[in-house]
């Protein structure tokens, strides 16, 4: 694939590397394409250090190979600068208006509209008195510390909703509601931990198998580390077979009903308040444990946790969530009752934070956190203009309480300009017109990953072939939550005119796309190519090309696609080549995989390899 593929048919003269865990062998590795071996690791151990150096002296690895590698190293360097004798750090700029511009405009073109009964949204900024906002969310940065592993940034700043409201609205007229709706579990950091000296954070000692004494002693923020075939420090503590310790002062910022979760790889053991708590042990691959407790706010609990790694992947991670029973919510929500009833709108923000969504922390299932859900629903029977934000990552099941609310939002994790998108998009300063890039299952048994896949502790079996997403949600004929590029908006379209014209390439697709709302709108056409009939299993149909277009209320625009033999060809196994099967093919137009209201038929009329097409017909139908 790297070699043959990437580098030799497809010309690529750049380098490949590995994540950021390095390769896991020298002579296959080398062979296979790989350049460089990444991060970092001890001259002697690691894979592309010593090891690939002794098996070119052995002959077992050709110069010329190793010659290749660093021409192609060489090369990017030298792309990006870095041959040029200037200092990579000097120059440039961060935080500009034109960068806060950037992040604005990327966190409000990337929100969906899910749902929007009754056209709720956008909300009318100059007849609102008073709105409450409340959620796990709401007030939460997602983008401090770089959580969520190695796509985690540090920004200069990061609105919250509320913060973004208050800022639209004014804070005369936003109110923050605290309610305990129990979030899902995340680490327990600095905030709540003191070493044994007064400082933020926890006592971390390390050792290598058959030491006494830890050749590794430092404070680390919190107990959330993913090693896999790493080690807390490559240079001193080996990468298989070692120990941790970790001590700490836990102070519970209130007092309530803790879950604690110890999850990883291998085995660890929670001591707390002198006495052991929790056991941890993942013989195969990861593992958690979980147990309530009740902690008092204010109240020190010396905890210690200790672990250790044996040969393959390294993972620890102490979380923690505090659940509220529904007794709890309903006692909370019915104290809060009168200021929600009086409310012209609520907007609960919630969903999932890093505690889940992270690198080297997969889920084990796609349960919506149930004390959210719980208060969604009694939050909507008491202000039926409830308004849902969510903020994660993946989706998650939805149903027992989005029939609860009138709107959802979708806003990912929208980045520091967050807050202010979302405050613009829910009183219609923008129009929000994101699409879905994914299938967005009801459960997960519909996954094909989960429904037909399998895994073991070093593999996961991706076993769908071709029929990855929407091929295999829709051609299966399983019904998801929300289909692939699917969004609403604030604006009404309607589509006309489609027709298929033979071009010199293969077909010129048009279609009449107009804005019959009163509000400025954007939508994005999707062409899909269906074909009626297959040599071989093909999906029922597949996205060929799509366009954005922004329409002022009444105008009509036309979208434009040209087809060639590329957008009707399928991959021949058996001959390891592209083929085009000539037959009829539907084209299909739409604003989802599954709303494609127009239809128009070509003929692919060429024999197997040419690209000879006509049009069938020139109308839709």
């Amino acid at each position: 694939m790297l070699t043959t593929t990437l580098k030799d048919k497809w010309g690529f003269d750049g380098l490949v590397l590995t994540d950021f865990n390095r390769a896991r062998g020298t002579e296959k590795a080398a062979f296979a394409g790989l350049d460089v071996s990444m991060p970092w690791g001890d001259w002697n151990t690691e894979s592309f250090g010593k090891p690939l150096f002794d098996d070119v002296t052995a002959g077992k690895i050709p110069l010329s190979l190793i010659d290749d590698k660093v021409r192609r190293i060489l090369r990017v360097m030298q792309r990006v600068g870095l041959l040029d004798g200037i200092d990579p750090h000097t120059g440039g700029s961060v935080n500009t208006p034109e960068h806060q511009a950037v992040a604005r405009r990327a966190a409000e073109e990337s929100l969906v509209l899910l749902k929007n009964d009754a056209h709720i949204l956008p909300l009318n900024a100059k007849s609102l008195k008073h709105i409450i906002v409340l959620g796990p969310n709401a007030n939460r940065r997602l983008c401090d510390g770089g959580f969520g592993g190695s796509s985690g940034v540090r920004p200069p700043y990061e609105v919250t909703v509320l913060e973004g409201l208050k800022k639209r609205l004014g804070t005369d007229r936003v109110e923050y509601l605290s309610i305990d709706e129990g979030s899902d579990f995340e680490a327990i950091d600095e905030r709540f931990l003191k070493t044994k000296s007064g400082k933020p954070g926890v006592d971390a000692k390390y050792f290598n198998d058959g030491a006494d004494t830890p050749v590794l002693e430092r404070i680390e923020s919190s107990i959330d580390a993913n090693w896999e075939i790493r080690s807390p420090d490559p240079t001193v503590v080996h990468s298989d077979n070692f120990g941790a310790q970790y001590e700490a002062i836990l102070t519970p910022p209130k007092s309530g009903y803790y879950t604690i979760r110890l999850s990883g790889q291998n085995s660890a053991t929670l001591d707390l308040n002198g006495q052991p708590f929790l056991t941890n042990h993942a013989s195969d691959g990861f593992h958690s444990s979980n147990l309530e407790v009740y902690l008092g706010a204010g109240v020190a609990y010396p905890l210690r946790v200790s672990y250790h790694a044996e040969v393959g992947d390294a993972a620890l991670h102490l979380a923690w969530s505090l659940p509220r029973t529904p007794e709890q919510l309903e006692a909370e929500a019915r104290n809060a009752a009168p200021k929600l009833q009086s409310a012209d709108v609520v907007v609960f923000v919630g969903g999932w934070n890093h505690g889940l969504d992270t690198e080297g922390l997969d889920r084990q299932n796609m349960d919506f956190p149930k004390g959210q859900a719980e208060l969604i629903r009694r939050v909507a029977s008491v202000n039926p203009h409830t308004i849902v934000v969510l903020m994660h990552g993946s989706p998650f099941t939805v149903s027992g309480w989005i029939e609860s609310v009138p709107a959802v939002l979708d806003a990912w994790y929208p980045g520091m300009e967050g807050g202010n998108a979302i405050a613009e998009a829910l009183v219609g300063d923008i129009n929000p017109a994101g699409k879905l890039t994914f299938s967005w299952p009801k459960q997960l048994k519909d996954s094909p990953t989960y429904s037909i896949g399998t895994a073991d502790k070093d593999n996961v079996n991706y076993k769908e072939g071709i029929f990855v997403g929407y091929r295999y949600f829709d051609t299966r004929e399983i019904a998801p939550q929300f289909p692939f590029g699917y969004g609403l908006n604030y604006s009404d379209f309607t589509y006309s005119g489609l027709t298929a014209v033979r071009s010199p390439q293969g077909f010129h697709i048009s279609l009449n796309v107009k804005n019959i709302s009163a509000r400025l709108g954007a939508q994005v056409v999707q062409l899909y190519i269906a074909p009626t009939e297959s040599t071989v299993p093909r999906p029922v149909h597949e996205l060929r090309g799509f366009q954005r277009l922004t329409l002022n209320p009444g105008e009509t625009g036309q979208v434009y696609f040209d087809l060639d033999a590329t957008s009707f060809r399928h991959w021949d196994t058996g001959a390891h080549a592209w083929r085009n099967d000539p037959g009829e093919y539907i084209i299909q137009m739409g604003d989802s995989s599954r709303n494609l209201p127009l239809q128009t038929h070509v003929i692919v009329s060429a024999p197997v390899g040419e690209d000879d097409m006509r049009a069938a017909t020139a109308g839709a139908r």
